[in-house]
């Protein structure tokens, strides 16, 4: 099993394009980095493309049971900092 403290963590604000090259989809994702509301690219989402919908399926369906734990914690009176 890897060890989560070696992967690279990004974090993002947003996607700022996306493109198919040579069968691979190219996200590039971008940070709210100054104070004028201009973007900053932070990195770049490389996927084949033939997985690239198994995969946003995947992350939307994650997002959902998040969101739904949390609407479940919130209503059982469970403070945020001890929900997890």
């Amino acid at each position: 099993m890897t060890d989560h403290k070696t992967l690279p963590t990004i974090f993002a604000d947003s996607i700022a394009d996306m493109q198919v090259t040579n069968g691979n989809l190219r996200v590039t994702l971008v940070q709210a980095g100054k104070a004028d509301g201009e973007t900053v690219e932070c990195a770049r989402l490389i996927l084949p493309a033939n997985r690239a919908h198994p995969i946003a399926k995947a992350l939307v369906k994650g997002i959902e049971e998040l969101a739904t734990k949390m609407r479940e914690q919130e209503g059982a009176g469970i403070p945020p900092e001890q929900q997890n």
